[in-house]
């Protein structure tokens, strides 16, 4: 890397949804002069969910590992009585032998039963908790995890977690938010999107698609087109002029957002409840 590249400012995933849910707020939690934010009681929540999910995330996993290796086994016991019984009947087996198939085949019925009961155990608590099917592969929901880094982009961040679909061995970033949400915010469509270029480079892959997960356990499949990682990029090149002139400016017309903000006081151009 050169020296002009080391100089370009990283944006982390979070700070872009952060941007484009307000241009102002984040520069002023950019700033050095910000004041520290308190702790309220959405952020309190939006730490529970996360701690929960990742429990629940380590406790499905295991469970998924549980259900493959009773299913393996399931299909070995199998493979094993039908060779037993190919075998006797060339040779012109005995009863005694033929018990011994059953037995097989009883034990493997057994794991496959076990199997099944996992599964479906499991399938309800994806449902209950919007997890996707797949391989864990990387979670930062319950203890810190690594920062991904694009080298060429500038870009870090540390989606909730990423897994892979074992049907079609794609690697697919989840992220989840604590909030409801009948559709899916465009300012978390970007976090997202970011993640998925993290995810590209760090696995050497392409992303197909990213999921939102809300906190009524919806899940929201966003494409990840090239005209989305074009307008990740473009949020980026903004956010870094704003950096480097201090140009940023309100970027929405919801007084709501305004309201609720902790900077309002500190910010010139917050809108008032008359609009």
């Amino acid at each position: 890397m050169n020296e002009t590249e080391q100089n370009v400012p990283v944006v982390s995933a979070s700070e872009i949804a952060e941007y484009s849910y307000c241009a102002l707020s984040w520069q002023f939690q950019r700033s050095k002069t910000a004041p520290t934010q308190p702790v309220t009681p959405s952020v309190e929540r939006g730490r529970r969910v996360h701690a929960e999910v990742g429990r629940t995330l380590f406790q499905v996993e295991q469970e998924r590992r549980i259900f493959w290796l009773l299913t393996v086994v399931g299909y070995a016991l199998l493979a094993l009585a039908l060779i037993v019984l190919l075998g006797e009947g060339a040779m012109g087996g005995k009863v005694g032998n033929y018990m011994e198939i059953l037995l097989l085949l009883v034990f493997a019925t057994v794991f496959f039963t076990v199997a099944l009961r996992k599964y479906y155990q499991t399938r309800t608590v994806r449902k209950e908790f919007g997890i996707p099917e797949g391989e864990l592969l990387y979670s930062d929901l319950d203890a810190p995890s690594e920062v991904l880094f694009s080298e060429a982009h500038r870009i870090s961040g540390k989606p909730d977690y990423v897994l892979r679909d074992e049907m079609t061995g794609a690697y697919i970033p989840v992220e989840v938010k604590s909030g409801r949400a009948r559709k899916p915010y465009w300012n978390h469509i970007l976090q997202l999107a970011a993640y998925c270029i993290l995810v590209e480079e760090r696995y050497g892959t392409s992303v197909p698609y990213g999921t939102l997960v809300y906190g009524n356990g919806g899940q929201h499949r966003i494409e990840f087109t090239p005209d989305l990682r074009e307008q990740v990029l473009a949020t980026v090149d903004e956010m870094r002029t704003c950096l480097k002139d201090g140009t940023a400016r309100r970027n929405h017309n919801a007084a709501v957002r305004c309201r609720s903000c902790t900077y309002r006081e500190e910010c010139g151009s917050a809108l008032g409840d008359e609009r």
